[in-house]
């Protein structure tokens, strides 16, 4: 019988498994109408909709399953598809009772690491890439969450660790190299650091934290010059920009130039007021200077 919900089950399963999506979507829809309780269905009309980015309707399809049985796999594609929602705690909360059940489950364990990283558990976030290291510790993915949490800890070392074995395995991972230079300007390989940054920059022109920080590591290594066409580039001219600029160009004795630089700004930041200060000093502009104070 062609109406048989066995059979259209079946057929919808093997059109979901060939990718012929919207096809299966039908089929399950025409299952799911004589059994609405339909549980491989509702499953298989779940990850269709996960993998179309339907998350919201997803999650409806995994939880009609939770609401009738303890299912694993839906505990764990709810958790995801809530997770790609932001709605992260109760992708934690899901994903939890996926790994109390099985606690070595990897899928489980990364997004639960990738959720803690967005809600700023750091802490947490990098407790649980530990535990998917055992399990795989060469898998990129972790070493790059890991990395960007020691980064934000500031622990480069670490950072640097991981990166380098990132890139041993991929040389053409090309999102690390951005911070591979940061790492190695923050622990003092400024020269190797700017030939990465370079490395990036060749890929994204425009991207600002590698500019800002290829500056800043030129202004360390007293290249002033180039440090100044460096932030110039740098899109938007935020205010840390303008100071790190205005402190090449003071160092090159460029005092009204930097002037002008801060100038640009109306902030009352207090260091950026004690710059105006000194630089109105220099100049020998002693109630401006003092203005600024």
């Amino acid at each position: 019988s062609p109406n048989n919900p066995g059979i259209l089950y079946q057929k919808g399963h093997l059109l979901m498994k060939i990718g012929r999506s919207q096809d299966a979507l039908g089929v399950l829809d025409l299952v799911l109408k004589s059994n609405r309780n339909h549980i491989d269905a509702l499953f298989d009309k779940g990850l269709i909709l996960e993998s179309l980015e339907n998350y919201e309707e997803a999650t409806s399809c995994f939880s009609q399953i939770l609401d009738k049985k303890f299912h694993i796999n839906s505990l764990y594609h709810k958790g995801k598809s809530l997770f790609h929602l932001g709605k992260l705690e109760s992708a934690v909360y899901h994903l939890d009772q996926v790994l109390e059940a099985i606690p070595s489950h990897k899928e489980s364990l990364l997004y639960k690491t990738k959720s803690l990283f967005g809600l700023g558990l750091l802490k947490d976030a990098q407790d649980n890439c530990q535990k998917l290291l055992k399990l795989d510790e060469n898998n990129i993915e972790v070493l790059y969450i890991d990395a960007e949490i020691s980064i934000k800890t500031a622990k480069y070392e670490n950072a640097l660790m991981n990166i380098e074995k990132i890139l041993s395995q991929n040389p053409q991972y090309k999102e690390t190299l951005y911070y591979f230079g940061l790492c190695l300007a923050k622990t003092g390989k400024k020269e190797q650091a700017i030939s990465i940054f370079d490395n990036f920059l060749a890929i994204y022109p425009t991207h600002f934290d590698a500019l800002l920080h290829k500056g800043i590591t030129l202004q360390q290594l007293s290249k002033f010059e180039e440090a100044i066409s460096c932030f110039e580039r740098v899109t938007p001219q935020r205010l840390d920009v303008l100071r790190h600029k205005a402190e090449s160009l003071m160092c090159l004795g460029k005092y009204e130039d930097a002037l002008g630089c801060l100038e640009k700004t109306e902030s009352t930041d207090n260091d950026v007021l004690l710059q105006k200060a000194t630089i109105h000093s220099i100049l020998g502009n002693y109630e401006k200077s003092s203005a600024c104070i």
